[in-house]
């Protein structure tokens, strides 16, 4: 049962977050850029490691692959989207809100005006792509259970 939809999903958020690791999150004016595994200059100076950021895309790719595979046990698959949800949002906020506003700007000064990419801000995107996956599978667990009733 592989081929349900709600895998579909898990698997569109494993791939968002692998291309989070590769592209840049934001750009500080027209010196500095923010990724998940550093904060540096454009010319490749490292000024501030952002590791646990990739750690966690990288846990969030991973959790959405084993998800896929754990369709024997809805109720588990459910609460592993329940996780990647709250994940999702940790991360976002690491991104959007914490990172910059304390992390950066203490480092680089406060005036610098922060230009998010395209991707950090589709890194939103799987979060509605694994509530919908969760949805999916307690769609196919009413079903099931009700057939199972029918009996």
């Amino acid at each position: 049962m592989i081929q349900r939809i709600q895998s579909v999903y898990l698997l569109l958020t494993a791939i968002f977050y692998t291309i989070i690791l590769f592209v840049p999150i934001a750009y500080l004016g027209n010196e500095y850029v923010f990724n998940a595994w550093s904060f540096s200059t454009i010319k490749g100076i490292k000024l501030d490691n952002t590791f646990y950021l990739a750690l966690m895309a990288i846990a969030i790719a991973i959790i959405s692959l084993v998800a896929i595979f754990m369709y024997k046990n809805r109720q588990r698959q459910s609460k592993v989207c329940l996780s990647l949800v709250v994940l999702i949002m940790i991360f976002c906020v690491f991104i959007y809100f914490i990172y910059p506003e304390f992390m950066l700007k203490r480092i680089v000064g406060p005036n610098l005006v922060v230009n998010y990419t395209v991707w950090s801000i589709l890194s939103v995107v799987p979060f509605l792509f694994v509530i919908l996956a969760n949805k999916a599978i307690l769609k196919d667990d009413k079903k099931i259970r009700a057939a199972d009733r029918l009996r």
